[in-house]
């Protein structure tokens, strides 16, 4: 079995040492093990994604001769498979929809943490439990969210984007 690593950017700023750090990892053990170095651009953040900040970023890693074996993959070029993906997850029940807005989610997260509580989502407006009831609503933005065993959830997709808070 081949090793594969990735270093995923966000080409919504500059590069950086935290970014060069996060990068030289994956790539010294892909080196070591004579596995692959993969580089996915993150360009899902689509208001501040920019081709500049993705040219500093392919810029800066040839000049640290950090070079990728596979790549760059932009994350917004396969959002047709994630979309066939994601409706076969609803398909086999795998996600359940929360209706709640970004910004009711936002505040919980608030709440939590001003409560000093990690945050998570507390299923205020699912019926987790019996998921055959609830109802998907085409016209209501919603959050699809990963049924997971540890009961531990991951949010898949949110208001037409992929979302990365927690």
């Amino acid at each position: 079995m081949t090793t594969r690593t990735r270093f995923a950017p966000s080409p919504t700023g500059f590069i950086h040492l935290g970014n060069i750090r996060s990068a030289l990892y994956p790539w010294a053990f892909a080196r070591a093990t004579g596995g692959k170095f993969i580089l996915r651009i993150e360009d899902t953040d689509v208001e501040r994604s920019s081709q500049e900040a993705v040219d500093v970023i392919l810029q800066g890693m040839a000049w640290l001769g950090l070079n990728h074996d596979e790549g760059p993959f932009y994350q917004m070029q396969r959002m047709e498979r994630y979309k066939v993906v994601l409706a076969q997850l609803v398909a086999a029940g795998h996600v359940y929809p929360c209706y709640m807005s970004v910004a009711e989610l936002d505040a919980l997260r608030e709440r939590q943490m001003a409560a000093k509580e990690k945050p998570r989502y507390d299923h205020a407006t699912t019926a987790h439990g019996d998921l055959k009831r609830v109802r998907f609503c085409p016209l209501y933005p919603r959050v699809l969210s990963l049924c997971c065993a540890s009961k531990r959830l991951c949010k898949v997709w949110c208001h037409g984007k992929t979302r990365s808070k927690g």
